[in-house]
């Protein structure tokens, strides 16, 4: 009876250890150097200073220039076809009864309306085209980033990097690293 009283006691000594050592991994009792562990970057200070983002912000400027000029071409000569239609239209309502004329006004809108539909459709499309070209060259440019931001981490030994507006307090600020290594692998790129 008496070993059953010992065996007893230490299965209570050996559970409430265990539970205090889960309770002081929960609470945070986490070593200090972890929290040297998390790093961040402020990103706005990225898009200004990298030249994969400044490379990426004048293809945007180029590729809006280019759809101006398109939007500008099309609208010009829709423009160009509605007038035509209209003239087209008065000069076969010339000498005709009102109803001929309704019905000659009808055929015409009806004209005019499948121009605009037609060109609506073209500036969609070319819409569609220079956003797909803009998608597609900021996923290269956020992979590329991406991979800058890993690089110096692995560096550093960071486990962890956020963004500058995610961390409230601590954490080691690695954007000046970051830019500097992405501008010597574009410099690098010009060689």
């Amino acid at each position: 009876m008496k070993i059953n009283k010992s065996l007893e006691l230490l299965i209570v000594g050996v559970a409430l250890l265990t539970v205090v050592l889960m309770l002081s991994s929960i609470s945070g009792a986490a070593p200090a150097q972890n929290a040297s562990n998390i790093g961040y970057v402020d990103m706005e200070k990225l898009q200004n200073e990298l030249p994969d983002y400044q490379r990426l912000q004048s293809f945007v400027k180029d590729k809006d220039a280019e759809f101006k000029a398109f939007q500008n071409y099309v609208i010009t000569q829709h423009q160009n076809a509605l007038k035509a239609i209209k003239e087209k239209a008065d000069q076969e309502k010339a000498g005709k009864s009102a109803e001929e004329q309704a019905n000659i006004d009808k055929r015409y809108n009806e004209e005019a309306q499948k121009k605009t539909d037609e060109t609506k459709a073209q500036l969609e499309q070319k819409r569609d085209e220079l956003v797909k070209a803009l998608d597609a060259q900021k996923k290269v440019v956020d992979e590329k980033v991406r991979k800058l931001i890993s690089a110096v981490a692995e560096e550093k030994k960071l486990s962890v990097v956020l963004d500058k507006g995610a961390v409230l307090y601590g954490g080691t600020d690695i954007t000046a690293l970051v830019i500097e290594k992405g501008k010597k692998e574009a410099n690098a790129d010009k060689k």
